[in-house]
């Protein structure tokens, strides 16, 4: 995505949407110059269709929808790891998060969703 829009990814993250149906896949995707990268799911999901047989497979029977892609404001990553140092955790514990899998990251994420 980020050679097609010609920006750099700073950070992404993903999570499953599983409260609609079909359910899909949520890309959000941070960006250095802070461009809408939503325009690019259909290029995201045909590469996904080509690297994973199983998405490919769910997509096309109407298993789970396509691909859906968020913008992110520009620092939220850092901001999220300096939150976690502030509350106590050492530096080396803090991992860069790729995968929204608990209530704390999806509230802390989905809130700085930007578009």
């Amino acid at each position: 995505v980020s050679k097609l829009a010609g920006c750099t990814v700073t950070d992404w993250a993903a999570r499953n949407v599983i409260d609609e149906h079909p359910y899909y896949y949520e890309l959000i995707i941070e960006n250095k110059e802070g461009m809408d990268l939503s325009g690019y799911a259909e290029e995201a999901h045909r590469i996904l269709c080509e690297v994973n047989p199983r998405y490919m497979y769910f997509t096309a029977i109407d298993g789970m929808g396509n691909l859906r892609i968020r913008n992110q404001k520009p620092g939220t990553h850092k901001e999220w790891a300096d939150a976690l140092v502030a509350s106590g955790r050492p530096v080396t514990q803090v991992k860069s998060v790729t995968i929204i899998d608990t209530p704390e990251k999806e509230d802390f994420f989905l809130c700085r969703i930007t578009d």
